[in-house]
């Protein structure tokens, strides 16, 4: 008697025995949309970066599964180190980016304690780490400027073929090096060279190692410059 007219005839229609419904309400509705939508975007990220990453991700495996019987003999520190290593030449053999690698090394030794969080951030102290992000951000606000664009066609051109892109990179690099520290010729050259190779239709791969032995050679011609080397 005391229930009303709508929930007397809800109270009605359930069977002895069966469970009471469920009312939706729009706030389940939403939430419900919202976890879904949140699986789906988890699961493609997912399946994006295992379909990029999967010949990585296998080949480290099986890299590691190899070596394990020999890195396990190694005492503890040796043994991450190695097998980090390991780690690392894969990911820049699959052309991932070497800093991204060099960060992701430093850090996976320093959680394991094989360096100290000292020993980590000392190397960001380096006059030669300095230099190259400093000139790194120097050449990415010329190449904002349009001001790369000009120093490409002044200094290196528009050579036909491969051996004169090599020549016409090689000559102003040596005279520059030649009375500057190398490390900050190279970081300068590095998108310079890229941009200019990718508008010559030469790989930039095959333009950035001779610019490395280009500012090291250039730095042995005089007493100012330094033969320094850069990853």
């Amino acid at each position: 008697d005391e229930l009303g007219p709508s929930s007397r005839s809800e109270h009605e229609r359930m069977k002895p025995g069966s469970a009471p419904l469920l009312v939706r309400s729009p706030l389940h509705d939403a939430l419900f949309a919202v976890s879904t939508k949140a699986v789906t975007a988890t699961t493609d990220t997912v399946s994006g970066v295992w379909g990029e990453h999967k010949a990585l991700v296998l080949s480290t495996a099986a890299a590691l599964a190899l070596l394990a019987p020999v890195l396990l003999r190694l005492p503890r520190k040796a043994g991450i180190t190695a097998a980090v290593l390991v780690v690392a030449l894969l990911q820049m053999a699959f052309d991932m980016p070497p800093d991204q690698v060099l960060l992701e090394s430093s850090v996976v030794l320093c959680l394991t304690g094989v360096l100290g969080l000292k020993d980590v951030l000392e190397g960001f102290s380096s006059d030669g780490v300095v230099a190259v992000g400093v000139m790194c951000a120097v050449a990415k606000g010329v190449q904002c400027t349009g001001g790369l664009e000009l120093l490409a066609r002044v200094l290196l051109g528009r050579p036909k073929g491969h051996m004169w892109a090599m020549v016409r990179l090689l000559l102003p690099v040596l005279a520059i090096s030649a009375f500057m520290n190398n490390t900050p010729v190279c970081a300068m050259f590095m998108p310079i060279v890229s941009s200019w190779a990718s508008s010559l239709g030469i790989p930039a791969t095959q333009m950035l190692m001779p610019l490395s032995f280009a500012t090291m050679l250039g730095g042995t011609l005089s007493l100012i410059g330094s033969s320094t080397n850069i990853v």
